[in-house]
C-alpha cells in the first residue's frame, strides 16, 4: 500500500528511505517513510492486521501493489464497474526481511535505485544512485541487462549480498545481510 503522508499517525514508528524513479518524463528522487499500521480498514469491507504501507507527500491517490493482491482473486462486475477481493487462500507470511536497498537497472548501468536512511547500508556509505559493479560475483561490467535479470531470479533466495560499488575513482565492498524490516522501525525524532 502507499498513502499520502497525511495519513501516517503522528505516533507509528517509521522508516525514511529515498527512491530515483526515471520516466518519460523525467527522473525523480522520492522520498518517502515506511511504516506498519496495527489494523487497517478499508471502506467497512477488508481489515488488514499489520500491514507495510508507504507514506509519501502529495500522493494524489493511494496505491494498492502487486504483493498485498497475491491473495485474492480479482472478479470483475462490469454492470456495477466494480473489482472485488475474493480472499482464496490464507497464506501465514514469515515476517518481511530485506536488504536495506534495491538496485535498479537505467542506462545500461545497475544502480542503487532505493535506500533506507537509517539502515546500515546508508551508514556505511552506500547512497543513491552509486553504481554497482557485483552483486554476490555477478558482474556487472558486461552483459549488465542479462545479469540483472539473474539478480532478479535469485535475490529472493539469497540472505547475504556481498555488493561492490563504484564511487568516483575507487571501488568500495559491502556486505550486507537481510534484515527483518520491523526491526528496522526507529521513531524518527
Amino acid at each position: 500500500f502507499a498513502l499520502d503522508e497525511q495519513y501516517l499517525p503522528p505516533s507509528y514508528n517509521f522508516i525514511k528511505g529515498q527512491s530515483f524513479n526515471l520516466g518519460v518524463h523525467g527522473e525523480k528522487v522520492r522520498n518517502f517513510k515506511l511504516a506498519t499500521i496495527p489494523h487497517l480498514n478499508i471502506n467497512n469491507i477488508l481489515t488488514l492486521e499489520n500491514q507495510f504501507v508507504t507514506f509519501e507527500k502529495n500522493m494524489r491517490f493511494g496505491i494498492i501493489g502487486n504483493k498485498f493482491l497475491r491473495n485474492y482473486k480479482l472478479p470483475s462486475d462490469w454492470s456495477t464497474l466494480q473489482i472485488l477481493l475474493e480472499r482464496y487462500e490464507a497464506k501465514v507470511h514469515s515476517p518481511e526481511k530485506r536488504f536495506d536497498f534495491y538496485p535498479r537497472f537505467i542506462d545500461d548501468k545497475i544502480i542503487v535505485g532505493s535506500i533506507l536512511l537509517n539502515s546500515q547500508a546508508y551508514k556505511q556509505g552506500l547512497r543513491l544512485n552509486d553504481e554497482i559493479v557485483t552483486i554476490n560475483n555477478l558482474n556487472f561490467k558486461e552483459d549488465s541487462y542479462s545479469k540483472y535479470c539473474q539478480y532478479l531470479e535469485s535475490r529472493t533466495q539469497w540472505e547475504q549480498i556481498e555488493l561492490t560499488v563504484q564511487k568516483e575513482d575507487k571501488q568500495l565492498e559491502f556486505i550486507f545481510k537481510k534484515r527483518e524490516v520491523m526491526k528496522l522501525l526507529e521513531r524518527e525524532e
